[in-house]
């Protein structure tokens, strides 16, 4: 799904950081921008999505100038019940490109989805010939200050690189939790601030 998510003042700031993770922000900036994210229609498709409150557990700023593993056809490792927020900072050619969960499954099926990066690839359609999968992929390209959701371990997906202007986006990795992610912001953050890799946290289940 598209969804506005930011006012033209804060992508065009966040559009100047490109390669900025969380720990290169300060405190009370990244809780500026997720304010700004999810105190309006967007949190509230968030919390309808989940049935629950959110937390944020990872933030970047990307600049895209070549192809990398992400840019090859993939499902993220993680709990099933997360969600990929990427919102667009700049006027760009590039593209998200994701599958739907029921053509999706269909792949899992057969074995593609959760693979290693090597063997990721960028055209689906031999596979979905060679086991009669009707594959669709949509490919989105928001205008700067919408952002894509979608639920990156079951839907395939992939980004595709700008041809003439580079996709800036903010990524934003986001869980349900018991709490309004406002009130759990300040005991997430250390964690937040650390997640490169965006990982998860362990969590004690007694």
């Amino acid at each position: 799904e598209v969804c506005p998510a930011l006012g033209a003042e804060t992508t065009r700031k966040l559009a100047a950081w490109q390669g900025k993770v969380a720990s290169d922000i300060k405190r009370a900036e990244a809780r500026a921008i997720f304010v700004e994210l999810f105190d309006g229609l967007l949190g509230d498709k968030l919390r309808q999505h989940f049935m629950a409150e959110f937390v944020p557990l990872f933030m970047e700023m990307i600049c895209e100038t070549e192809a990398g593993d992400s840019h090859r056809w993939h499902c993220d490792a993680g709990p099933q019940e997360h969600l990929k927020l990427l919102v667009y900072l700049n006027d760009t050619d590039g593209r998200t490109a994701v599958v739907d969960r029921t053509i999706t499954f269909l792949f899992h099926r057969v074995g593609y989805g959760f693979l290693n990066k090597a063997e990721r690839v960028d055209d689906l359609e031999p596979i979905a010939a060679r086991y009669g999968i009707p594959c669709r992929p949509v490919y989105l390209t928001p205008e700067p200050g919408k952002a894509v959701v979608f639920e990156p371990t079951r839907v395939l997906h992939k980004g595709v690189v700008g041809k003439t202007r580079p996709r800036k986006i903010l990524v934003v990795m986001l869980v349900p939790w018991p709490q309004r992610w406002d009130d759990a912001f300040d005991a997430m953050w250390p964690f937040i601030a650390l997640n490169i890799g965006a990982g998860f946290p362990n969590m004690n289940v007694a």
